[in-house]
């Protein structure tokens, strides 16, 4: 029902997916990395998304997770970060090399971070 609720609305992928209502365990970390991974931009309206991205979305979270699990990349609490944009406020982006941003989003405001040319604010389904 959140879910449905949340798809339904104006909210942004990147304030949904910290929604622990509509979906659990996801932190900011994951947020930043599994859009960037699946070619999302955080401020797109949940509306927009169709379900082969919403499933990109899930799989690249689940994939980060997983891994962070089985300690092949831990993403909280390591010395040694490999994000490729969580935290990299005007740095290279590893796939692209253009400066990845930060700004504030959702409610409460968290910091997000994200390429402007790998997470297009033209949603997958548009493009």
């Amino acid at each position: 029902m959140a879910w449905r609720s949340a798809r339904s609305g104006t909210r942004m992928i990147g304030e949904v997916l910290l929604d622990q209502r509509v979906i659990a365990g996801i932190g900011n970390i994951y947020k930043c990395e599994a859009l960037f991974a699946a070619g999302v931009d955080p401020r797109t309206p949940v509306a927009q998304l169709d379900s082969r991205a919403l499933e990109a979305i899930y799989a690249a979270a689940h994939r980060l997770m997983a891994a962070s699990v089985e300690g092949a990349a831990p993403m909280v609490g390591s010395p040694r970060r490999d994000h490729a944009v969580y935290g990299r406020t005007g740095k290279p982006c590893l796939r692209c090399g253009s400066s990845i941003a930060c700004y504030s989003l959702g409610d409460p405001p968290r910091w997000t971070w994200s390429c402007p040319i790998c997470q297009p604010a033209t949603p997958l389904s548009r493009r």
